[in-house]
């Protein structure tokens, strides 16, 4: 039966032929990053097992690079046993900065890990080996080549370069790095329907098929998720994006959805993020 169910996705004529990839309605010949004004925020961040809080400064210059300087710090983490929430007995930081240009494309990408084990003694529990990636490296440093087609990824350990390699950039794939910087063109420009490539780190790509709906009710997207449901009140008129992989069987394997909500007044200003995994998720907040 299943094996039935697989071969007929496989074979189903699906709706992709009735989307389009964003950057060929878009085009990137413009200065999207015109969307963008120098600006500040803070979020309540949950980051699967992790919850803390995130600052994020965003600074277009004059000749429209876009800087950003995100900043998140953990202060619980969540026994995944039991479900308590445990106070971290030092705060988990990653500090990260981006260039984006003008066309919004990946320049340069810094990020900087301070992470510790002693969370295993405050929960009584092996927590680190749920997130032992973490602790493989300290810095990672993406650069995009002069023609812009590649990014050279650097993972640095102790001051070690412990691994470089090289990703190809295509025309239409987003890093997920700066995915909720790049959807804002799309509520801009009312286009409901869209395609994209999610570029990932290890440099596999995912077709992610995108909607958007305007409400004023958050409710049906947030159902399934332990969000706070006083924080999701914001005035006036949303733009909620709603993401989900767009090959069936990748689909079927996972089927969850990302949502990212904008006000449809101010497209830049992320309000609200959460998806994938309920028993696992992701999610900010952003802080009235």
């Amino acid at each position: 039966m299943f094996a039935c169910v697989v071969l007929a996705l496989l074979g189903s004529s699906s709706v992709s032929e009735a989307f389009d990839f964003l950057f060929t309605r878009v085009g990137r010949e413009h200065d999207l990053s015109l969307l963008y004004e120098s600006s500040q925020a803070s979020a309540a961040v949950r980051d699967g097992l992790l919850l803390g809080h995130g600052e994020e400064q965003i600074e277009r210059l004059s000749s429209g690079v876009v800087h950003i300087v995100q900043d998140r710090v953990y202060t619980q983490a969540k026994h995944p046993k039991t479900g308590q929430l445990v106070a971290l007995p030092e705060p988990w930081h990653i500090h990260s900065t981006l260039e984006l240009s003008p066309a919004l494309r990946l320049h340069s990408l810094e990020t900087t890990l301070e992470v510790h084990r002693s969370i295993d003694r405050a929960m009584g529990y092996a927590f680190t080996d749920k997130v032992k990636p973490l602790f493989d490296w300290q810095r990672v440093r993406v650069h995009a080549s002069a023609d812009g087609k590649t990014l050279v990824r650097s993972t640095f350990r102790f001051g070690r370069d412990v691994e470089t390699t090289q990703l190809d950039y295509p025309a239409q794939a987003i890093p997920i790095e700066i995915v909720g910087m790049v959807l804002p063109v799309a509520v801009r420009q009312s286009i409901d329907h869209f395609d994209f490539e999610l570029l990932l780190p290890d440099g596999a790509t995912h077709r992610v098929r995108a909607s958007i709906a305007r409400t004023r009710d958050l409710t049906r997207f947030a159902q399934g998720y332990p969000l706070p449901k006083d924080q999701l009140h914001f005035p006036g008129e949303l733009a909620v994006v709603d993401l989900w992989l767009a090959a069936p069987l990748k689909h079927l394997f996972f089927p969850h959805h990302f949502y990212f909500v904008y006000a449809t007044a101010e497209p830049t200003k992320l309000l609200a993020f959460w998806g994938g995994d309920p028993d696992d998720h992701l999610q900010a907040i952003r802080q009235h």
